[in-house]
């Protein structure tokens, strides 16, 4: 195993609003609206927001 080998294992992987939708078999649209509303709760009642951001972009992980 080379080094490189060992550094592309350890990173995360990342899917972007889309891919999400596609693993959920939802549109994109649909997404949005679902942490749109979420959003606008009360941040101790939140059950959406697990992403990260890079930029404007929202990012997810496979375990969030």
């Amino acid at each position: 195993m080379t080094s490189h080998q060992k550094l592309d294992q350890s990173l995360p992987i990342y899917f972007n609003a889309e891919e999400v939708a596609e693993r959920l078999r939802k549109s994109k649209r649909w997404l949005e609206g679902v942490l749109a509303e979420d959003k606008r709760r009360r941040p101790c009642e939140q059950l959406f927001q697990f992403h990260l951001r890079h930029g404007r972009t929202r990012l997810w992980t496979p375990e969030a």
